[in-house]
């Protein structure tokens, strides 16, 4: 499966995900439902580390995919931060964001999402010793 969604923390405030390869419009809307699983059990605000580093393929359809990506905007949300990903992807992403209307950040590794995080949400546990390249 070219995704995958774990809590990155005990205390359930941050979700962390991967996509990799090339991602079909069901597999998105399978992920976007995980997310919203997440969503429920954990403690808001809840924020979305994605790492699309990998990711190659995915549909380009901006109606279809809003359709699809059903977490954005919803209130337990907090930032949806995306480690790497191609121009393209963060251009989808970000459009995304706009319409949603959805908190984002691009950054380049886990450590820079960590620390953005910390420095926009005080009640975050410290993350020190989890910050790794």
């Amino acid at each position: 499966m070219p995704y995958k969604i774990e809590w990155y923390n005990e205390e359930k405030r941050i979700i962390y995900g991967e996509v990799s390869e090339n991602l079909t419009l069901a597999e998105i809307r399978e992920f976007s439902a995980q997310i919203i699983q997440c969503l429920e059990t954990g403690i808001a605000p809840i924020h979305f580390v994605l790492d699309a580093s990998t990711l190659n393929k995915f549909p380009t359809n901006i109606v279809i995919l809003k359709e699809a990506v059903t977490f954005l905007g919803k209130r337990q949300l907090g930032w949806v931060v995306i480690i790497g990903g191609s121009s393209i992807m963060l251009t989808f992403a970000q459009l995304l964001m706009q319409i949603t209307p959805t908190r984002y950040k691009s950054v380049r590794s886990m450590k820079e999402a960590l620390a953005f995080l910390t420095s926009v949400d005080e009640s975050l546990p410290d993350m020190e010793g989890r910050i790794e390249d």
